[in-house]
């Protein structure tokens, strides 16, 4: 495979066999490496062609969840992410009989998405799916997208498992959130210490404010206003079990 890149000897041999060994093979991981080694090695009408075929791919309900993936995975890192052609190839598996195909659509998308509206109605479908796994894809879509700090509160501090939208966080719950942003904290401050890191890590950047002026749990109660504007019921759970206090004016 190694072969099979910009510049070496003989590519356009090394193509073929990789393009038989494609045909020939009926391992979804080895197809789907195959398949990166070739979109790598490929420009111009070339690489326009092996495009067209991924999309193809993704477009025929081959079934195979692994190749699928790994054919949306090429193609976003190939500059087509926020491009029409794959969002319009990737929003029929929505539709999908397939489970694992719409949590692979639903988890691109909130990651691609340009318009807010478009990412709320892609929330409202998530949510109102009776399988947990499909609404915790659009969590994961649509925190990996807003950043590593939201990723963080995005997740169950027990288990790291991304959160269920539509359960709430309640006071217990919450310190174990806070406990989890300061053990970040540190640790990113660690490593700037020891000369593993040169500059604050995205977790410094984000809390690091707060922490420091200690109003840690209002700077995470805001950025779950956030969320909730995409129909999570995260902090319903606050509400219920904490004293009322003035609301805090959360910018879209």
């Amino acid at each position: 495979m190694q072969n099979l890149r910009l510049g070496t000897p003989d590519l356009e041999r090394n193509r073929l066999l990789g393009t038989s060994l494609f045909e020939q093979t009926r391992d979804a991981f080895v197809k789907g490496e195959v398949l990166k080694y070739l979109v790598n090695s490929s420009n111009g009408a070339d690489l326009e062609r092996f495009r067209d075929f991924l999309l193809d791919i993704i477009n025929s309900y081959s079934g195979d969840v692994h190749l699928i993936s790994k054919s949306i995975s090429i193609l976003a890192k190939s500059r087509m992410r926020g491009s029409w052609r794959l969002q319009g190839a990737i929003e029929p598996l929505l539709q999908s009989e397939d489970k694992r195909c719409v949590a692979l659509a639903i988890q691109f998308l909130a990651g691609s998405y340009d318009q807010k509206s478009e990412l709320q109605a892609l929330a409202t479908f998530a949510n109102s799916r009776r399988s947990k796994s499909l609404r915790m894809a659009f969590v994961g879509g649509l925190a990996r997208r807003l950043g590593a700090a939201y990723d963080l509160i995005a997740r169950d501090p027990t288990n790291n498992d991304y959160r269920d939208p539509l359960t709430w966080i309640d006071s217990k719950e919450m310190s174990l959130v806070l406990r989890n942003i300061r053990r970040a904290y540190r640790e990113e401050e660690d490593a700037i210490s020891e000369g593993k890191r040169r500059a604050p890590g995205p977790i410094m950047e984000v809390f690091g404010q707060a922490i420091q002026d200690k109003v840690l749990l209002e700077a995470v109660e805001e950025m779950y206003g956030v969320f909730n504007d995409y129909g999570f019921r995260w902090s319903q759970g606050l509400v219920e079990s904490n004293p009322p206090r003035t609301p805090q004016t959360v910018q879209s």
